[in-house]
C-alpha cells in the first residue's frame, strides 16, 4: 500500500496500488471496504466495470507524475469527511428531494435521475443507466443528459449535493465539498 497525503506528502488518505487481473482477490476486499485503489493494466488489458468513484486505472507504462497525480486524487477522495448511505437523500412522490433537513423540488426527469443515483451512493452509473431511469431509453437529442445534470448540479447545490463524473465512467450523487 502507498500511504500518499493530501498534499503529496506522507499521511492523510491512503491508496492501493493493484496489478489487474492478478490480484483480483484483493481488488474485491477493497471494493467490499470501500477503500481507495488504482487498478494497473498492462496495455490492451480490459479494466473491470467500475463500481465508484474510489477507484481509477492506469496503463503500463505509465508516467511517474501521472501515477502519482491519479493517487494523490483517490488519497483525497479517501479522506473526505462526508459519504452518502442509502436513506440519506428522500425524494417523495410531489418530487420534493430532502437532505440533512433541506428540501429542493426536482422537475420529473432530475427526479427519476436522483431516484438512481440514490439507490446507491457512491456507485458509478453509466449514461445508458442514467438515460434508462430518466426517459426509458435514448433521449432525443445526445447532449440532454448533460443538459439535465448541469440542471440538477444547479439545484442540488441549495441542498449540500452534486452530481459528480468519472470522465468516461459515469456519475455519482455525492455531497458537495
Amino acid at each position: 500500500m502507498l500511504d500518499v497525503g493530501t498534499d503529496g506528502g506522507v499521511g492523510g488518505g491512503t491508496a492501493e496500488i493493484l496489478r489487474w487481473p492478478a490480484d483480483a482477490a484483493l481488488l474485491a476486499d477493497l471494493r467490499a471496504q470501500r477503500r481507495p485503489r488504482l487498478l494497473v493494466l498492462d496495455p490492451g488489458v480490459e479494466p473491470p466495470p467500475a463500481v465508484d468513484a474510489l477507484e481509477d486505472v492506469i496503463w503500463t507504462p505509465a508516467d511517474e507524475r501521472d501515477l502519482f497525480a491519479r493517487l494523490n486524487r483517490l488519497a483525497l477522495r479517501s479522506v473526505q469527511p462526508a459519504c452518502l448511505a442509502v436513506g440519506d437523500v428522500a425524494v417523495d412522490d410531489a418530487g420534493v428531494l430532502t437532505f440533512a433537513g433541506r428540501r429542493v423540488a426536482l422537475p420529473a426527469v432530475e427526479r427519476r435521475l436522483v431516484d438512481l443515483l440514490a439507490s446507491a451512493p457512491g456507485r458509478l452509473h453509466r449514461r445508458e443507466e442514467l438515460c434508462l431511469a430518466a426517459w426509458g431509453g435514448a433521449p432525443r437529442a445526445r447532449r440532454s443528459l448533460d443538459t439535465r445534470i448541469s440542471s440538477l448540479r444547479a439545484r442540488l447545490a441549495a441542498v449540500g449535493l452534486t452530481v459528480g463524473c468519472v470522465p468516461g465512467r459515469g456519475f455519482l450523487l455525492a455531497v458537495r465539498p
